[in-house]
């Protein structure tokens, strides 16, 4: 997905060196002066390559996720289209066949629903849900197919649902799919990589937070957009190296971080 920005940062520490004798004092801090500055340089350069290559996976990985769940649904929208009278069986083979999907519904343009299936099986029209508050319904009324934020359960599960509509030779959209997925597998990609005190951060195009290993900061929603390499990456559609001055920044604790971003 492209409105979603991965940033990558570590902390960034100085070598310190003990001085031994009091007489050498001068000789050691001429010896740092050549020998951090290169250093620092090249740790910085494969610190670089480094994160780049995590934020690169990370990115991949979530977007591959996300896009074959759209897929699916693409698909069980056109089989909606082509047979309506076997809706009940695509929805629940879908069910079946990824139980990522926890539920999926057939809602009419009046935002209200024709069909709901969850893992349990068919379900009555009591516990129908009416769509008509649902900004997102109104997306797939466009024609436009979306992913709402996600929503932290009581259970500590993370979902989001997908927006398709299901396509018709009339000029406006009669009937789209809602369907909620279960992404806790993706906070485990965000907490797979080896980064020691390093965090990777997953934006939507408002540079707030949407994905943490950890829910209760979902919940924050914390807001990125004023750090200079969200700017970058969101506004001029360029990857930060974190090489640039204006890749770093203070974090909340004060200490100084070395960030990429895509």
């Amino acid at each position: 997905m492209r409105d979603i920005l991965h940033m990558y940062n570590i902390r960034t520490t100085l070598p310190r060196q003990g001085i031994f004798f009091a007489l050498t004092i001068l000789g050691l801090i001429a010896l740092n002066v050549i020998w951090i500055i290169p250093t620092l340089r090249s740790t910085r350069g494969s610190a670089s390559v480094f994160a780049l290559t995590v934020a690169e996976r990370v990115q991949s990985e979530i977007n591959g996720s996300l896009g074959n769940a759209l897929n699916e649904i693409k698909g069980v929208a056109g089989e909606a289209a082509d047979e309506p009278e076997r809706i009940n069986s695509t929805f629940r083979y879908l069910l079946l066949r990824n139980p990522t999907f926890t539920s999926i519904a057939l809602v009419d343009r009046n935002a209200r629903e024709l069909v709901r299936l969850d893992s349990s099986g068919l379900l009555s029209s009591e516990k129908f849900i009416d769509q008509s508050r649902n900004t997102s319904f109104y997306l797939g009324l466009q024609n436009r197919t979306a992913f709402t934020q996600p929503v932290v359960l009581p259970n500590g599960e993370v979902h989001v649902t997908l927006i398709v509509p299901v396509p018709t030779k009339v000029e406006f959209i009669e009937r789209v799919i809602i369907a909620e997925l279960n992404i806790q597998h993706l906070l485990s990609i965000i907490r797979s990589p080896k980064i020691g005190e390093g965090h990777v951060y997953v934006l939507d195009r408002d540079g707030v937070e949407i994905l943490n290993p950890n829910p209760a900061k979902i919940l924050r929603r914390d807001n990125f957009s004023t750090r200079a390499i969200v700017k970058k990456v969101f506004l001029d559609g360029t990857t930060a190296d974190g090489l640039a001055s204006e890749d770093r920044y203070v974090n909340e604790n004060g200490v100084d971080t070395f960030t990429v971003g895509m």
